[in-house]
């Protein structure tokens, strides 16, 4: 019975995720993406702590179609997770080192960055990138 709910919770976050995606890709006008910006952040506001949004992105070039994943996590009340999933080319520019199985994956801050901003870029996966709110 415990298995079914967790499933059943899934289902229901992949559902309402799968609906923002194809509410997102009907985009055709500024109009339409002030509109689904609105939806969007509606769908933000009524997420409980914990719970995530997935939503798919990327992007085209003149050579070269990109897809990444964006999870979006409800932290508290007042702060949002995002982690930029990517399995694409590029992965090579995003070094990172394991440390356990539940902390985050550290990656090397750019060039001049204060240890403030080192600490805020972390992976919590090889290919994902995490800014925590």
């Amino acid at each position: 019975a415990e298995d079914v709910a967790h499933l059943e919770f899934v289902e229901a976050h992949l559902e309402r995720s799968a609906r923002l995606a194809v509410e997102a890709a009907k985009c055709e006008s500024p109009e339409d993406m002030t509109k689904f910006m609105k939806t969007l952040a509606e769908a933000f506001a009524v997420l409980k702590p914990g719970e995530v949004l997935l939503l798919p992105g990327g992007w085209t070039g003149l050579t070269k179609t990109a897809y990444v994943v964006y999870l979006v996590e409800k932290e508290d009340d007042a702060s949002f997770a995002l982690t930029v999933c990517n399995s694409g080319e590029g992965l090579e520019y995003h070094p990172s080192k394991f440390f356990s199985e539940r902390e985050a994956f550290d990656i090397p801050a750019p060039a001049g960055a204060g240890q403030e901003e080192a600490d805020h870029l972390k992976l919590r996966y090889q290919t994902c990138l995490r800014l925590p709110g």
